[in-house]
């Protein structure tokens, strides 16, 4: 049995440890404006967020590619997941007594400042691959195969969006 494997790209991982610096690095600021100290428990929360905002966001497919999805429905993936990440947060925390050890301002202040953090740098990320598309970098060469209305149209489709990837190096036809 023939199966595809899934390729992570290095855009998928860099968005991993954006995402992951982005959910560390608004806890930590969320604590620090309220006054409260780091701990332990504090690293214990980054990991069990950064683990769930991961699986929740393999499930709605904001790590499939840049190029798969436009920008505002990729922000709208990123804000769904953290709130589904902070659903499973607060169940834990409800359930364990974990949330007790942090300030509620702190936790209200990194609901809000992690969403819009990772929204942001997904942006700029989107913004660099993009750039870095159009310079010839991460470039895939392809070919059509048909030299027919669907094939033209395909044919259209690449050579409008430079930002796609994709570079043509001819059809393929029979005829």
């Amino acid at each position: 049995k023939l199966s595809i494997r899934q390729q992570y790209a290095p855009a998928g991982i860099i968005q991993r440890v954006s995402d992951t610096a982005a959910i560390a690095a608004t806890l930590y600021a969320s604590q620090w404006l309220v006054g409260q100290p780091y701990s332990e428990k504090s690293l214990l929360a980054i990991l069990f967020a950064s683990f769930t905002f991961m699986l929740a966001g393999d499930a709605t497919g904001i790590y499939r590619g840049v190029r798969s999805r436009k920008p505002d429905g990729e922000l709208m993936s990123v804000v769904a997941t953290w709130l589904f990440t902070v659903l499973v947060l607060a169940c834990a925390a409800f359930f364990t007594r974990f949330g007790d050890h942090f300030a509620r301002s702190s936790i209200l202040g990194w609901i809000f400042l992690a969403s819009a953090t990772i929204g942001l740098m997904r942006m700029l990320l989107r913004i660099l691959f993009e750039s870095l598309t159009r310079g010839g970098w991460a470039v895939k060469r392809c070919a059509i195969a048909g030299v027919n209305p669907l094939g033209m149209q395909l044919f259209e489709n690449i050579v409008q969006d430079p930002a796609s990837g994709l570079r043509l190096i001819g059809f393929f036809d029979d005829r």
